[in-house]
């Protein structure tokens, strides 16, 4: 799984944190999302998926 795939995921998740030198984190390891296929602790955050689907459909 490429590091743009995992950021769909990480985008709208709840424990989503941003680090000026890493970007967008996980709160809960503070590192950079390093899993396959499914997060075992993914949190819908549907206000910031919502925000991030509008804005990609902008983008087309």
């Amino acid at each position: 799984m490429t590091r743009e795939e995992r950021l769909r995921y990480c985008k709208v998740c709840n424990h989503q944190q941003f680090d000026l030198k890493k970007g967008v984190i996980c709160g809960l390891t503070n590192e950079r999302a390093e899993f396959n296929g499914i997060c075992e602790s993914y949190s819908e955050n549907t206000l910031q998926k919502e925000k991030y689907v509008v804005k990609k459909q902008s983008l087309k």
